[in-house]
C-alpha cells in the first residue's frame, strides 16, 4: 500500500470517528433534553395538582357554571333550551362544597365564614343542603350554550371517576385534577413545536417549556373550559406546520389537521386566530401547488382539511342558529348579562383607541394572561411587583423579539447569515398572538355593558387573558425569544436558562405566599372528610 492510500485511509478513519462522536453527542444531547422536558412536565403537573387541591370550590371565574355543564355532559345531556337551570346533582355539589370566601369579605361574617356542612350535626346539615339545592335548581346557568369540546372531555373524566367509586367530593376534585396531565402535555407539545420551528435554537426549545412549567396562570387550578385551549391550539399548529411543509400534503394529515382546528374552535370561539391562520394556510397551499407547476395535486388534501374542520363547526353553528336564532349561541348569555350591541359606527369612539384606554387594556390583559383572575375575600390574588414585571417584561420582550427578527432579515438580505427560524414558523407565531389580541379588542368595542360587573361601563375592556390561552405557547415563544435576544452572548443558553429558572422559582414562592390563606381553608381537598 502506497503512502497516498495510507493518508487517505487515515483521513477517512478520522472522519468516521468524528462522525460517530458527533452522532453520540447528538444522542446524549437529545437524551439530556428529553429528560429535562420530562422533568418539567412532572414538576408542572405536581404544581397544578397541589394548587388545584388547595383552592376550595367554587372559584369566582364561573366555576359554578362550568361544573354544572360538566355534570350535564357526563350524562350525555347537551343543553338545547334557551334557558336551563342548574342540575340537581350540580346543585347538591354546590350546596355541599361551596365556600363564600371568594366573593365575600370577612366583615360580613363577624363570627367567621360558615363551616363545611360535614362538620355540622346530620339533621342540620340535611336541612341546609336541601335549602341550598332548591335555591340553585331555580337559578339559570348562563354558560350552558358554550362550545362543547371541553365539557365532553371533562364530562367523560368525571363519569370515569364515578365508575371507579370516587366519593362525591373526590369526584368533584377529579375534574380539576384533569388539568395536571393537560399542563404536562402542553409543555411537551411546546418543546416539539419549538424543535420543529427552530431546531438549532436550544435556548428557545428549552426556554419556552421552562416558562410554561412555572407559569402562575390560575385557570389551571379550577374547572374552566379555557384549560383545554392551549393544548389543542399548540397541537394544531404543530400539525399545520408539518402539513404545510410537505410538497404534496397528504389527505390523512389534512383530515387530522382539520379535526384539531375544529376541536380547538369548539373549546372557545376566541380561538378564532387559529382558524384564520388555518384558512390562510389552506388558500396558500392550493395557490402554491398551482404556481409551482404541480397542478391540482394538493387540492384533495386541502379540501379534506377544510371539510374536516367545517363539518363539525358548521354543524354546531347551525344547531345554535336553529335553537337560539344566532350562530354563536351567545344570544341568551348576552341578554342575561345585560349587554347590548354597539352600532359599528360608534366603535371608534371606544376608549381603547385613546392612549390611556389602550394602556389599561394592554396592562390588564398581560397581567391576567400570566397569573389569571382568582380573587379571595374579593381581593385579587396578585402581587403588584410581579404584575408590574409581567407587563413590563412582556412589552419589552415582544419588542425585542420583533427587533431580533428585523435584524436577522437584514443580515439575510445582506448575505451575512440568515435566521435558523423559518419564516413560515415566525409568521404563524406572530399571527396567532396578534390576532388573538385583536379578537379581544373587537369584543371590547362591540358592546355596551350597562349594568354588567365585568366588563362594565367604567371598564369596557375584555382583559381576561384566559380567553386567549390558546396562544400561550406562541406568546411564551416570543417572550423567551426577546429575552434571549437581550441576553445574547457567549453563554446565552446557559444564562437564559438560569434567568428563567430564577424567575420561575421566585414566581412559585410568591404564589405560595399569596395563597397561604387558601391552604388552610376547611373546604379544600386536604380537608375533605
Amino acid at each position: 500500500m502506497d503512502s497516498t492510500s495510507v493518508k487517505r485511509n487515515g483521513t477517512a478513519n478520522r472522519y468516521t470517528r468524528r462522525s460517530n462522536t458527533t452522532r453520540q453527542d447528538e444522542k446524549l444531547g437529545t437524551r439530556w433534553e428529553t429528560s429535562l422536558i420530562a422533568t418539567l412536565c412532572g414538576v408542572a403537573a405536581v404544581r397544578v395538582l397541589f394548587f388545584s387541591a388547595a383552592f376550595p370550590f367554587f372559584g369566582n371565574v364561573d366555576e359554578l357554571a362550568h361544573v354544572d355543564l360538566v355534570v350535564k355532559y357526563s350524562r350525555g345531556h347537551v343543553p338545547s333550551r334557551e334557558v336551563e337551570h342548574y342540575d340537581t346533582e350540580s346543585a347538591r355539589l354546590i350546596g355541599q362544597y361551596h365556600t363564600l370566601e371568594y366573593v365575600q369579605q370577612p366583615e360580613r361574617f363577624p363570627m367567621g365564614f360558615p363551616r363545611p356542612l360535614w362538620e355540622a350535626p346530620p339533621e342540620e346539615a340535611r336541612r341546609t343542603l336541601e335549602s341550598r339545592v332548591a335555591q340553585f335548581e331555580t337559578r339559570a346557568n348562563h354558560e350552558v350554550h358554550s362550545p362543547p369540546s371541553y365539557y365532553a372531555f371533562a364530562g367523560l373524566g368525571y363519569r370515569v371517576g364515578k365508575m371507579l367509586g370516587l366519593s362525591e367530593g373526590q369526584g368533584l376534585y377529579s375534574i380539576r385534577f384533569l388539568n395536571a396531565p393537560l399542563i404536562a402535555m402542553l409543555i411537551w407539545l411546546a418543546y416539539r413545536f419549538c424543535r420543529d420551528g427552530c431546531p438549532d435554537r436550544q435556548d428557545l426549545r428549552l426556554g419556552v417549556p421552562l416558562v410554561l412549567a412555572f407559569l402562575p396562570q390560575d385557570v389551571f387550578y379550577s374547572v374552566n373550559s379555557d384549560v383545554l385551549s392551549p393544548v389543542l391550539f399548540t397541537a394544531s399548529l404543530i400539525v399545520l406546520l408539518r402539513w404545510w411543509r410537505r410538497d404534496t400534503p397528504e389527505i390523512r394529515h389534512g383530515v387530522l389537521l382539520g379535526l384539531l382546528v375544529a376541536a380547538t374552535f369548539l373549546v372557545k370561539f376566541t380561538n378564532i386566530a387559529l382558524a384564520l391562520v388555518f384558512g390562510v394556510a389552506l388558500a396558500l397551499a392550493a395557490w402554491r401547488s398551482i404556481e409551482e407547476g404541480r397542478g391540482f395535486r394538493a387540492l384533495p388534501a386541502v379540501a379534506a382539511a377544510g371539510l374536516a374542520a367545517l363539518v363539525p363547526v358548521g354543524a354546531w353553528l347551525l344547531r345554535n342558529h336553529g335553537l337560539f336564532g344566532d350562530l354563536s349561541g351567545t344570544g341568551p348569555k348576552i341578554e342575561a348579562l345585560g349587554w347590548t350591541r354597539r352600532p359599528a359606527a360608534e366603535w371608534l369612539s371606544h376608549p381603547i383607541f385613546t392612549p390611556r384606554g389602550l394602556w389599561v387594556f394592554w396592562d390588564g390583559l398581560l397581567r391576567t394572561l400570566w397569573r389569571g383572575e382568582l380573587v379571595w375575600h374579593l381581593k385579587r390574588i396578585a402581587s403588584p411587583v410581579f404584575d408590574a414585571f409581567y407587563t413590563f417584561s412582556s412589552t419589552v420582550g415582544l419588542i425585542a423579539a420583533g427587533t431580533s427578527w428585523g435584524i436577522e432579515r437584514r443580515r439575510h438580505a445582506l448575505g451575512s447569515g440568515g435566521s435558523s427560524i423559518r419564516t413560515d414558523f415566525r409568521l404563524a407565531v406572530w399571527a396567532c398572538v396578534l390576532l388573538s389580541v385583536l379578537c379581544l379588542v373587537v369584543l371590547s368595542i362591540s358592546f355596551d355593558y350597562n349594568r354588567s360587573y365585568y366588563p362594565s361601563e367604567a371598564h369596557p375592556y375584555f382583559t381576561s387573558g384566559r380567553l386567549i390561552a390558546g396562544a400561550l405557547v406562541p406568546f411564551s415563544f416570543l417572550w423567551v425569544e426577546g429575552l434571549s435576544f437581550l441576553l445574547r452572548g457567549r453563554d446565552r443558553v446557559k444564562t437564559l436558562l438560569v434567568v428563567l429558572a430564577s424567575i420561575g422559582l421566585a414566581i412559585t414562592v410568591s404564589e405560595v405566599l399569596l395563597s397561604r390563606a387558601v391552604l388552610s381553608n376547611p373546604y379544600n381537598w386536604f380537608h375533605l372528610p
